[in-house]
């Protein structure tokens, strides 16, 4: 990696940004920070040729100037975030002891 510290913006000069040292972190600098929290109980799921949308739907939504509103997030994800996530998700669920009413 380059060191970049020193470099002096001048007019009509190129200067160059090494991107992964502005991004590199130690792994225990992490810190998590969640912007919002929703409860989903229903989803709709599209699948293109190049990604995966998920909208997380609250249910049964509310009525509003004669409509009925649905609370929804939509997140969109590669094909290969979309298996890790079916992956893990399908691992905890087998671990979970599920007891039927």
């Amino acid at each position: 990696m380059s060191d970049n510290k020193n470099i002096a913006i001048q007019p009509d000069k190129t200067i160059q940004i090494d991107i992964l040292d502005m991004y590199q972190s130690k792994e225990k600098n992490y810190e998590l920070n969640i912007v919002d929290v929703r409860y989903s109980n229903e989803q709709f799921m599209q699948v293109t040729d190049k990604d995966i949308c998920i909208d997380f739907l609250e249910l049964p939504g509310f009525k509003k100037d004669d409509k009925i509103k649905i609370n929804a997030v939509r997140v969109y994800m590669t094909h290969q975030s979309a298996k890790n996530m079916i992956d893990t998700i399908s691992k905890l669920i087998s671990n979970m002891q599920i007891t039927e009413k």
